[in-house]
């Protein structure tokens, strides 16, 4: 009886899902390592559609995935060296009270310059295709340093129509047009087109932080200074 159960949740159900993982669903599994860490079947009734066992292997690919990211920015130049697109002085440690799990698994001080310049200009090659082990195939597998190519971002992406009016990302919560989200948004996932090339182990306030880094430009100057007094009254906890 238990096989049988067990059969039937993992894999008979005709409510469970055999396509890909989402992006929305990658940044919902690190959202929920973040708080509540690895109580897979409490993750399980937050994602419908996948079990428990499908949401701890995609856990582990995403991990590897960005240990995989990781080391491909150490042999990456510093953030000095993307001065014109980061402001490189803006980097700052995560205070402890807004520390997760996953501030521990990657140098955030060093290398959020790096995803920050990332997001300006991606110029990465097209790499082949994977399979996830928990539940159908992915994108990212084969890539030496874990991040998706362009090609790729398009199977998870758009397509992309920029906004008549102000109008809120759904990741990283702040509002287009801006110099932190640009002008365009995404019709599948509703996030701004910036968010689509940050890694998705990234948010709230440190998703936040890195966007804050980008560089303004003429009539985006007032207001990323008016951002930038906004995140430095959150990081100091005023």
């Amino acid at each position: 009886g238990k096989q049988c159960r067990e059969r039937y949740v993992n894999h008979l159900n005709p409510r469970l899902k055999h396509t890909e993982f989402t992006p929305l669903e990658d940044a919902t599994i690190w959202r929920l390592y973040a708080t509540i860490g690895t109580q897979w079947a409490k993750m399980s009734k937050v994602i419908p559609g996948r079990t428990d066992n499908n949401l701890k292997n995609r856990f582990h690919n995403l991990k590897r995935q960005l240990q995989r990211e990781e080391e491909s920015r150490l042999r990456a130049p510093t953030p000095d060296d993307y001065k014109e697109t980061v402001h490189a002085d803006r980097v700052r440690d995560v205070p402890r009270p807004m520390r997760t799990r996953i501030e521990d698994m990657w140098n955030q001080p060093r290398h959020i310059g790096l995803v920050a310049a990332d997001s300006v200009a991606d110029s990465r090659e097209d790499e082949p295709d994977a399979k996830d082990e928990g539940g159908g195939a992915i994108t990212d597998k084969d890539n030496k340093d874990g991040a998706d190519s362009e090609a790729q971002r398009a199977r998870k992406f758009g397509p992309f129509e920029p906004v008549a009016g102000p109008t809120q990302c759904g990741r990283c919560g702040l509002f287009l047009p801006s110099l932190q989200c640009g002008t365009e948004l995404c019709v599948k996932t509703k996030w701004c087109r910036v968010c689509t090339k940050v890694s998705m182990h990234l948010g709230g306030n440190v998703l936040r932080e890195c966007l804050n880094m980008r560089r303004e430009t003429g009539g985006d100057r007032d207001m990323a200074e008016g951002v930038e007094m906004l995140m430095k009254g959150v990081w100091n906890g005023s």
